[in-house]
């Protein structure tokens, strides 16, 4: 199960079918892939990853930061997934964001059951605080009195953020870091080829959900 706050993911997700939704590109780069769609001034870019064994994935994220040192210059900012091997605690996220200078947009959270399922929770910095901690709360309420269940918080296990490429292999060399996908900034990086008008502060991109791999295990 998943649920959200302060997230235009899920904004977007409930309401693309009423408004006119419009595919404008997809492209496939063998191991992974993406779609944009574009909805009204936004676009939104879905990446698709379809790995899901565990040290192939770990290679893969390495492979593709390779690709991106030939790719982008070490000043340019990009969006990241930054996926961690172990769940971090919701208040240890802005001291982890403030060391690799990371510009938090969204991160994931994840919990189980009293049957012990993964559920899964994203949210996004509200109103300059960077993870409300109240509102974290008030829906985990919610969730155990809508679904009859009480819930374990294990921690933040993703966090899609936007970093200078020159410090990508410094939060990668954290032994903490299963890897650092970079394969939101390639897909932007693509799109902006394909429509050079295209205004980035107008396009949301959507990590693939690494996390569920490493949290499986």
């Amino acid at each position: 199960m998943t649920f959200g706050f302060a997230s235009g993911i899920f904004a977007r997700s409930s309401e693309s079918q009423d408004t006119g939704e419009q595919l404008v590109a997809t492209r496939d780069f063998g191991t992974w892939q993406y779609t944009a769609s574009k909805m009204g001034e936004y676009y939104y870019v879905q990446i698709l990853n379809q790995e899901q064994d565990y040290t192939r994935l770990e290679d893969l994220l390495l492979k593709t930061r390779k690709q991106g040192d030939r790719s982008f210059l070490p000043e340019d900012q990009l969006p990241v997934n930054v996926v961690l091997r172990k769940a971090i605690a919701p208040e240890a996220l802005l001291q982890f964001a403030n060391t690799y200078q990371l510009s938090v947009k969204s991160y994931t959270i994840v919990a189980r059951d009293t049957h012990n399922q993964l559920i899964t929770i994203v949210g996004a910095p509200l109103d300059g605080e960077m993870l409300p901690l109240e509102i974290l709360k008030q829906l985990m309420a919610g969730v155990e009195e809508q679904q009859h269940i009480q819930m374990t918080l294990e921690g933040i296990v993703s966090i899609e953020a936007s970093i200078e490429a020159a410090q990508i292999e410094q939060i990668a060399a954290d032994a903490n870091v299963f890897g650092v996908d970079i394969t939101p900034g390639l897909a932007l990086q693509d799109l902006q080829q394909q429509i050079p008008e295209l205004d980035v502060a107008h396009v949301q991109v959507i990590a693939a959900p690494l996390y569920w791999v490493v949290a499986t295990k």
